[in-house]
């Protein structure tokens, strides 16, 4: 006699990509196979408990690095900076960097033009400068 076993089960939402591949591999198992038949939930929740067996480091930081988002990570800094009330040194030389800020604390100053040069030209003597 064959048990009926209650399963609990969880959807989640796949890309169109990700859907395919199961597809894809559900028709495969199912050709040819008489003695059973399974479907995408199947498929997808027997590749999922084999992997998080044998899921790698490598493999955690292939999907991490998949799915990085600079504005994510700007915000966790910026909420553990204001939680501690500091910066990483790294990340404060770029940001003086970016506002135009030298690491001694003065100003990069822009050389800008005098009201004796015009258009290349001295104004008192009116030769090329």
């Amino acid at each position: 006699m064959i048990e009926n076993k209650e399963e609990v089960v969880a959807k989640i939402t796949v890309t169109k990509l990700a859907e395919e591949a199961v597809s894809q591999i559900v028709n495969r198992v199912n050709d040819d196979f008489d003695a059973g038949r399974v479907n995408r939930q199947d498929v997808a929740s027997w590749i999922l408990t084999r992997f998080v067996e044998t899921v790698t480091d490598t493999d955690i930081q292939q999907i991490r690095s998949a799915f990085f988002n600079e504005i994510a990570l700007l915000e966790a800094i910026l909420k553990r900076a204001k939680l501690s009330g500091s910066v990483p040194d790294e990340l404060k030389s770029v940001l003086m960097g970016q506002a135009n800020i030298s690491p001694g604390g003065m100003k990069k100053s822009k050389r800008g033009l005098t009201s004796k040069l015009t258009n290349g030209q001295h104004e008192e003597s009116g030769e090329a400068a």
